[in-house]
């Protein structure tokens, strides 16, 4: 099973299905099949694929209803999109939120790739959120003088970036082993902080690195108007025993 738990418009689900019919038409390169018969075959298998193996959330309702439409053009169903607030999930008020909690329960999935909405200036206050991650990413942190390491202080976190959220909520949602792409501002990767520290030395606690790749600060300004550096993190999620 595949999610993007920031649906947003859909390209990396989108991608996952052209990356599927590109491999399965050099597969049968060498199949002597009629170009309408293979055309439906294809149709069919991404049919099924869409149908059981991937899922979708957002929490802007008019997003959800054009990738449904999107996906219901390409393989001819409208898919598993979830009108839903993926940070609050397994609760929340939005209605996607109970159909999700049976299809994709947190600790079901086994690749997960999302571009979260990043910037401190959509910063999550509501405390019900907050309380999810507390025993993980939202923690208020120092740097102890003794060992120069982040230590959790006293005062609860008030407000955090949401794609400080998303991280955990990632590794909560795959399966031991399961894979995570995931974009990322440079901020999180690089600052000194004790804060983002915490986070690298929580993200590593969790999950192998498999690769981080850094982009160039043009790579979202065409799409999306965004003019920051980021970087792609590619993770894989502990088990217990590891």
């Amino acid at each position: 099973s595949l999610l993007d738990p920031g649906w947003g418009t859909g390209g990396f689900l989108r991608e996952t299905l052209a990356a599927l019919l590109k491999r399965w038409r050099e597969d049968e390169a060498t199949v002597d099949l009629d170009h309408d018969e293979q055309r439906e075959q294809h149709r069919q298998r991404l049919k099924k694929f869409v149908q059981n193996n991937l899922f979708g959330a957002d929490f802007d309702p008019f997003l959800v209803r054009a990738t449904s439409l999107n996906l219901m053009t390409v393989a001819g169903v409208q898919g598993n999109v979830y009108y839903m607030n993926s940070l609050a999930f397994p609760d929340g008020t939005l209605p996607g939120a109970e159909p999700a909690r049976a299809d994709i329960p947190l600790g079901s999935i086994d690749v997960l790739m999302t571009n979260p909405p990043f910037g401190s200036d959509i910063k999550i206050t509501d405390e019900d959120v907050l309380d999810r991650y507390r025993d993980g990413v939202a923690q208020s942190w120092t740097r102890s003088k003794e060992t120069g390491l982040p230590v959790a202080s006293n005062n609860p976190v008030t407000a955090m970036s949401p794609e400080e959220l998303f991280i955990q909520r990632a590794v909560q949602w795959v399966k031991p082993g399961g894979r995570i792409g995931i974009v990322l501002p440079n901020g999180i990767l690089s600052n000194p902080g004790p804060s983002a520290e915490s986070i690298r030395r929580w993200i590593l606690q969790n999950c192998w690195v498999l690769a981080s790749v850094e982009l160039p600060v043009e790579a979202f300004i065409h799409e999306a108007g965004v003019n920051i550096l980021t970087t792609l993190l590619f993770l894989k999620k502990k088990t217990d025993e590891e």
